[in-house]
């Protein structure tokens, strides 16, 4: 039997309350790309493909909530700059 089925049949027991659901003990590891690189779908599989032996989640930052991947080292300056002379941030 393939996974994909398995995996089917393990969410409709879910949904049916037969198998309870479980808080995850302790959350895998995950990689985070971020900055134009990141935008690159195919950058993006290979990382996740060199990984995928491993426990490893790899994908794209959003910068702020707002800005996606861009901008990851602007922003991290602009911050870091604020919180060393107080400003907001």
């Amino acid at each position: 039997m393939d996974t994909t089925s398995l995996t089917g049949q393990s969410v409709r027991r879910r949904a049916r309350g037969q198998t309870p659901l479980l808080p995850i003990e302790s959350p895998g590891a995950a990689l985070v790309l971020a900055g134009g690189g990141a935008l690159d779908d195919e950058l993006l599989r290979t990382v996740g493909e060199a990984l995928r032996p491993t426990s490893v989640v790899v994908g794209r930052a959003s910068i702020d909530g707002v800005h996606g991947p861009r901008f990851a080292v602007a922003s991290g300056l602009i911050h870091l700059y604020a919180a060393q002379t107080g400003g907001g941030g």
